[in-house]
């Protein structure tokens, strides 16, 4: 997204969400872009990923910089959501090679899931708290 079109637009209803694994994919610190489209974040996708690809995985999995992000958002004054597109803590079945032989390990049970997402909980509030932005 280009800080351009939104100054051209110029409108009251258009808003960006910042995806941080798209910008962790441009190698361009989070916390430069975020406060480059200061007023227009008005919603976030957390996500990680190794820089290559959009793997949408966990914070801490993938090579992010967290404290840049945190430090963006906080230097703009976000107060929105702190919303995870990580697809849980396990790759769908859609996105995994697949062994036609045998696929009982193919997906991941729902106790394990359940799990997962209790840890992606205690991330979020890590990081949050972190730098004093968490609430219950």
């Amino acid at each position: 997204f280009q800080i351009e079109l939104a100054e051209y637009i110029n409108h009251p209803m258009l808003k960006v969400c910042w995806d941080t694994g798209h910008g962790n994919m441009k190698d361009i610190p989070q916390h430069e872009s975020l406060n480059t489209l200061k007023k227009y974040v008005h919603a976030l996708h957390v996500q990680d990923n190794w820089s290559f690809d959009d793997h949408h995985i966990a914070p801490f999995f993938g090579t992010m910089n967290l404290d840049s992000l945190m430090h963006g958002l906080k230097d703009i004054g976000y107060n929105g959501y702190f919303t995870f597109e990580c697809e849980s803590m396990f790759m769908p079945p859609y996105r995994k090679r697949q062994f036609e032989e045998d696929t009982r390990l193919l997906r991941v049970p729902l106790e394990l899931r359940i799990k997962g997402e209790a840890l992606l909980y205690e991330i979020g509030k890590y990081i949050l708290t972190a730098y004093d932005c968490f609430e219950e």
